[in-house]
């Protein structure tokens, strides 16, 4: 049995509404007569109940409704309501039958239980600024750090045709990328299962870029792994962060010699490019 929250807040509370739930996957939000819908859905009931009392300590919402869902195929509900999302290069959906759209290059990223079909916002932005930067930049070693779905580096890997580097932390990841190099006709992606780069793979190994679309903490924990596995001069381009917390990532990125390329912000969503500098 699965469980939904939905609540109204001003649009004033949306940024500081987004970093209170960030630890929250399932969550979404839209703008509903200038103030903003929120929605969670989680399978644990008492969770939502805490989650509802500790909102309405620290904020003022409206309409808060926790409902029991009905069982549903959630891969399916989510191919039905799915959007071809695109980019200036790239169309990507969950279907085979898209090749009609106008870009130069089409992924087919099937929806799964466990990954993202490249819908979420953050994802977009980092698809853009991937090709931002390669059409600036030719890099030889390139990293995808939390490859989940392995969309990035698909992206990365259709854009260079280089071998492309993956890493995460979920053994389900090699089944789900491995099934989407087949669809995609993309096989040159080497995926590793770890966590922190720990691992003999990644031993002595370094890049000249890397990307990583995943959450905060999880990116505070890799500052130092990845300032020892890029190259000086090398880029990183992260996501997945709250406009809010983009001072937070910062501090732990400048203390090990990165610096600023640029920035993003999009529905209070962040991106940022860095670069790391040479002592």
């Amino acid at each position: 049995m699965e469980y939904r929250l939905k609540f109204t807040v001003d649009q004033k509370l949306k940024i500081e509404v987004l970093d209170f739930i960030e630890n929250y996957s399932q969550v979404s939000w839209f703008k509903k007569n200038g103030d903003w819908v929120f929605d969670l859905i989680l399978t644990n009931k008492q969770k939502l109940i805490n989650l509802k009392e500790q909102l309405l300590m620290k904020f003022e919402i409206e309409n808060v409704q926790l409902i029991s869902l009905p069982e549903q195929d959630w891969v399916k509900v989510n191919q039905k309501n799915e959007n071809t999302i695109t980019s200036n290069l790239f169309a990507i959906s969950q279907y085979n039958n898209n090749l009609s759209i106008n870009k130069k290059f089409f992924l087919c990223i099937p929806a799964s239980n466990s990954f993202g079909t490249g819908q979420h916002i953050t994802t977009r932005l980092c698809i853009e600024e991937i090709e931002f930067l390669l059409k600036k930049i030719c890099f030889s070693n390139i990293l995808d750090i939390g490859t989940g779905s392995g969309i990035l580096s698909l992206v990365i890997g259709k854009l260079t045709n280089k071998k492309i580097n993956s890493s995460d932390l979920d053994s389900a990841t090699k089944i789900n990328i491995l099934a989407n190099m087949q669809i995609n006709n993309y096989k040159k992606i080497s995926l590793v299962i770890c966590k922190d780069l720990v691992s003999n793979y990644f031993r002595g190994k370094k890049f000249d870029l890397i990307v990583s679309n995943i959450l905060l903490n999880p990116l505070k924990n890799l500052a130092k792994p990845i300032s020892k596995h890029i190259h000086n001069g090398g880029y990183l381009i992260l996501s997945g962060i709250l406009q809010s917390q983009l001072i937070t990532l910062y501090k732990y990125y400048y203390n090990f010699n990165f610096k600023l390329v640029k920035k993003r912000i999009v529905d209070g969503w962040a991106i940022v490019i860095l670069r790391k500098n040479g002592k």
